[in-house]
């Protein structure tokens, strides 16, 4: 029984982390961040795509922070107004997980596939 007991408690731990982020996750943030949202998006090599509007900004909610992971290919990402290409951008990674800071960052990031089309899975968080 304790075992059990035991077991729960670590799961329940292990969900309620998945699903909030500490402020630390962006310099200068002070409040807990709350996941809300998420999505899987196919980013390819052709068109600069960004995050989806309609899901991480419904109506009456803030994006604070958006945590994504590049499941396959590369990416380029630019978050300042150009369209990245295939040399133009920030080299990202497949197979690791980054984060973006602020609505403004978040609304302006765009992302092209290197080397193929890109899978990205994202939880979007906003402020408790």
């Amino acid at each position: 029984m304790k075992r059990l007991i035991g077991l729960v408690s670590l799961l329940a731990v292990f969900v309620f982390s998945a699903s909030t982020v500490s402020a630390q996750a962006c310099p200068g943030a002070n409040r807990e961040l709350v996941a809300y949202a998420s999505e899987k998006l196919t980013i390819t090599d052709s068109t600069a795509a960004g995050f989806t509007a309609s899901v991480y900004a419904p109506a009456g909610t803030t994006v604070a922070y958006a945590n994504f992971s590049v499941a396959t290919n590369g990416l380029n990402v630019t978050m300042d107004g150009t369209t990245p290409t295939s040399t133009v951008g920030v080299a990202l990674a497949a197979a690791a997980v980054y984060g973006v800071c602020g609505s403004s960052n978040i609304s302006r990031f765009l992302a092209i596939g290197t080397g193929g089309s890109a899978t990205v899975n994202v939880i979007y968080y906003k402020a408790k």
